[in-house]
């Protein structure tokens, strides 16, 4: 939610978003991350047109400093600013979707799907934050190679288990007491 703003809502501090994502790329450099995800709303719009391109580019950066490759799912603030193709060109930032394989894919048949995405799939956060398919969605997921699904979109955050499955929802990085980006190990995923 980075913007020029210092508050907004009364409860976003988009500065401290950008301090937080710039702290937590930091550490993701000191403790060697492979790859960055942003679960998305990178920034929030302003009225003016090349403030919102300002902002991205800035944000952008900072996520480009932890050195690693670099996606970001858009969210809805993403969206009602930029065209996919746009947000693309301005950020550098590679978007959903798009898969990796970690390690050997032809030798590890049996390797695990983690899911990263904006809205939540999670049926215990708030409904009017859950994709209205989520339950086809979660059926799907199924499959018994699902690792875990991580989310943004609900700010407090919120986690469970579902089925077996891991639902992480990542607190909003403008708003809280602390920062809720995490380094994850897939091959000990669950720590």
């Amino acid at each position: 939610h980075y913007c020029s703003q210092e508050v907004m809502l009364g409860r976003r501090y988009p500065q401290l978003a950008f301090s937080r994502a710039r702290q937590a790329m930091q550490d993701f450099l000191r403790a060697g991350v492979e790859r960055v995800v942003c679960l998305g709303d990178l920034i929030d719009a302003e009225e003016d047109a090349l403030q919102n391109e300002r902002n991205l580019r800035a944000a952008a950066s900072v996520l480009q400093s932890a050195k690693v490759p670099c996606a970001c799912v858009m969210g809805n603030h993403d969206c009602t600013v930029f065209a996919p193709e746009e947000f693309v060109r301005l950020s550098g930032l590679q978007i959903a979707p798009c898969s990796w394989v970690v390690g050997d894919a032809m030798a590890d048949t049996a390797h695990r799907h983690f899911f990263f995405l904006h809205q939540c799939l999670d049926p215990g956060v708030e409904q009017r934050h859950i994709l209205q398919n989520a339950a086809e969605i979660n059926a799907l997921l199924q499959t018994g190679r699902t690792a875990a699904v991580f989310q943004g979109h609900y700010h407090p955050g919120f986690r469970s288990v579902r089925n077996g499955i891991p639902y992480v929802t990542l607190a909003a990085l403008c708003e809280g007491t602390a920062s809720s980006a995490m380094v994850i190990d897939t091959d000990a995923f669950p720590a």
